[in-house]
C-alpha cells in the first residue's frame, strides 16, 4: 500500500502506507540510530543521539519510489537520470530539495509512530533510581 505526494519541486514520492511496513522496515530505522529492539519492542536509547537522525532513518524506509534527479551543486542543474530511493542508496536522500523534506517529514508522521518505539517510564518498580533517559518501550 503505497501513496503519492508531489512535494513544491514537482518531484513526487511514493510513500509506504502505515500497513506496508515491517519489522524489517522497523530494525533498519533503530540500527540507522544506533539501537537493537527485541521482538517485545524492549530498547535501549540515548534519546539525544536519535532525534538528530529519527527523521532521516523514517524517510530512508517510508520512499517506496521517485522520480528525484541528481543535483550538480556547481551549476544548480540537475540531470535527467533519477536516482535509486534511498533505502538503496541512503546518501541519495540528500538530493531531495529541502522544500520538499518539509513536505515528506509531515507526511511520514504516522510511519514515525509505528517505527520508533514508545519511551516511558522503567517498568522495574525495583529499581532504586529513578528511570533513566535511555529506557524505552513499545
Amino acid at each position: 500500500m503505497t501513496h503519492i505526494i508531489t512535494g513544491p519541486s514537482g518531484f513526487e514520492y511514493t510513500l509506504r502506507e502505515p500497513g506496508g511496513l515491517t519489522y524489517k522496515h522497523r530494525k533498519l530505522v533503530l540500527k540507522k540510530l544506533g539501537m537493537n529492539a527485541d521482538l517485545n519492542g524492549n530498547v535501549d536509547v540515548d534519546l539525544g543521539a536519535v532525534m538528530g537522525g529519527l527523521e532521516e532513518a523514517v524517510l530512508t524506509v517510508a520512499i517506496a519510489s521517485w522520480n528525484v534527479t541528481h543535483l550538480d551543486e556547481e551549476t544548480g542543474v540537475r540531470d535527467s537520470d533519477v536516482l535509486q530511493i534511498p533505502l538503496h542508496v541512503p546518501e541519495n536522500l540528500d538530493q531531495v530539495p529541502a522544500e520538499d523534506a518539509a513536505v515528506l517529514a509531515k507526511a511520514t508522521e504516522p510511519l514515525r509512530k509505528i517505527l520508533m518505539p514508545e519511551f516511558g517510564p522503567d517498568p522495574d518498580e525495583k529499581s532504586p533510581t529513578p528511570p533513566s533517559a535511555g529506557s524505552a518501550q513499545r
